[in-house]
């Protein structure tokens, strides 16, 4: 039903079956970047089906895409990681008054902190 093509990271329909033409490309743009696929009445993340495409097993981690860009899901570009391993490959946040990840500014004490989270769990790195 789907060709997913690890070189561009894009899936196409192999049938055609409504709207959808064979050789139509077969993902769409989803919230936050992502791209979706909607097979027979499912609808799943690109990057999650084509882990599954690729070693026949779905993933049990999160799928992180290692240079951050969130809708190119190139074979190359994923790679099965934790919660914590996805998070420190994340980008800094637009809001983000530092520049730099895990720092904030702190209103009630005029200073900004650092602040980091394995497994979880805050970890405290200090205040300036």
């Amino acid at each position: 039903m789907l060709h997913y093509d690890p070189e561009t990271g894009v899936w196409k329909w192999n049938i055609s079956k409504g709207a959808a033409a064979a050789g139509k490309q077969a993902d769409s743009p989803a919230r936050q970047g992502y791209r979706r696929v909607r097979p027979c009445g499912g609808n799943y993340g690109a990057h999650r089906l084509a882990w599954f495409y690729m070693t026949g097993k779905w993933p049990i981690k999160d799928i992180d895409h290692r240079n951050g860009v969130r809708d190119d899901n190139r074979w190359n570009n994923l790679r099965e990681a934790t919660r914590s391993q996805n998070i420190a490959n994340s980008k800094v946040g637009s809001r983000n008054k530092s520049g730099l990840k895990g720092v904030s500014w702190w209103k009630r004490t005029g200073k900004w902190r650092a602040l980091i989270e394995v497994e979880n769990k805050p970890i405290y790195l200090g205040w300036s």
